[in-house]
């Protein structure tokens, strides 16, 4: 007969039992996280500010054409700057977004370690939206003031799309993370 396994018995099953087998969460840590749901999460907030920036963007651009009583014609040349400003704002915004996934993530990994212990859902979500207008503040205030000669302009349009880009990307994670420990401890032949 073996040695039991170290960790195993009773407590380490209740722990397999309610998070699942292979799960990094624990009692004392119900929202801890690997690597790889880390580098998910950070991958998907990077990709929904990617893609909604530019959106935004084109909306701010679409609607001040329409609005602007100069223009002869403010619908057509609201949509071809619209078009123009979606193209333009996803080619300049790329080389940035890369630095604020890099700065970004180190703090969101520093943050993530820092939640472990917080269970609630609300509290996570409200410390990644303030990381990512933190991240939004540093890159749009870097991005122009590098281009403006010195006129470093916060864009509250970034700042608002970075903050619901980050949030999103760690509440979709974490959700999924979830769901997985939730089928896991089913697979073990206990409902939750």
């Amino acid at each position: 007969m073996s040695a039991p396994e170290p960790g195993a018995g009773p407590a380490a099953e209740s722990l397999a039992e309610r998070y699942g087998r292979g799960s990094p969460r624990t009692a004392e840590r119900p929202m801890a996280f690997t690597f790889g749901e880390f580098a998910r999460g950070a991958g998907m907030a990077w990709l929904a500010f990617q893609l909604a920036f530019p959106l935004v963007y084109a909306l701010i651009v679409f609607v001040g054409g329409v609005v602007d009583p100069s223009s002869s014609d403010p619908l057509s040349s609201s949509i071809g700057f619209g078009f123009y400003a979606v193209f333009v704002t996803f080619l300049y915004q790329t080389p940035w977004t890369l630095g604020a996934l890099v700065f970004g993530g180190i703090l969101a990994w520093l943050l993530g370690l820092a939640l472990q212990r917080v269970p609630a859902f609300g509290w996570h979500l409200a410390a990644f939206a303030a990381l990512g207008a933190l991240i939004g503040v540093v890159a749009s205030w870097s991005a122009f003031g590098a281009l403006g000669g010195g006129a470093f302009v916060v864009q509250l349009p970034a700042v608002a799309v970075s903050a619901a880009a980050v949030a999103f990307g760690w509440w979709w994670t974490a959700r999924r993370a979830l769901r997985a420990d939730a089928a896991a401890t089913v697979g073990l032949g206990h409902a939750r």
